[in-house]
C-alpha cells in the first residue's frame, strides 16, 4: 500500500474519531504509529470461526461481512460494514472468548486495523481512548 494512501486513511480515520473526542496533530501522530493497514481481497477471512478476535478493522475502501454457517451448512451472513465503519466480533474481542462467527471481505477491501496489545498500549498514551 502506498505511503499516501496510508496517510489518507489515518485522515479519514481520525476525521472519524472527532466526532466523538477533538484529536490534535500531535494525537494523530501517536495514533498512527499504532495502526496496520491493509489491503484485503474478496473472501479473505480476516477472523476465522472459532478463535479469538484480537483486532478490530476500520474500513477505509470496500465492506466487511461477518457471517457463519447455520446447522445445515448454510452460510448465514448477519451484517455487512462499508466505509468508515468499525468491524469485530465485539462479544468476542470484549470478553476474549472464541466466535462462532468470521469477518470476511465481501469484496476487495482496505482496512485499518487495531489490534488488541496496541489499543492496551494507545490507552495508555490517549487516556481518552479508555472505555
Amino acid at each position: 500500500m502506498l505511503k499516501e494512501d496510508c496517510n489518507n486513511m489515518l485522515e479519514q480515520f481520525c476525521s472519524h474519531l472527532d466526532f466523538f473526542h477533538k484529536i490534535t496533530s500531535e494525537d494523530k501522530n501517536t495514533i498512527g504509529q499504532y495502526l496496520k493497514y491493509r489491503s484485503v481481497k474478496e473472501g479473505e477471512i480476516l477472523i476465522e470461526e472459532n478463535k479469538i478476535a484480537n483486532e478490530i478493522f476500520f474500513v477505509w475502501n470496500g465492506v466487511l461481512k461477518i457471517a457463519s454457517v447455520s446447522d445445515k451448512g448454510n452460510d448465514v451472513i448477519h451484517f455487512f460494514f462499508g466505509e468508515n465503519h468499525f468491524c469485530t466480533i465485539l462479544k468476542s474481542f470484549t470478553e476474549n472468548t472464541v466466535s462462532p462467527d468470521i469477518v470476511q471481505a465481501a469484496c476487495d477491501t482496505d482496512i485499518i486495523v487495531l489490534e488488541r496489545t496496541k489499543i492496551e498500549s494507545l490507552i495508555k498514551d490517549l487516556i481518552y481512548f479508555k472505555p
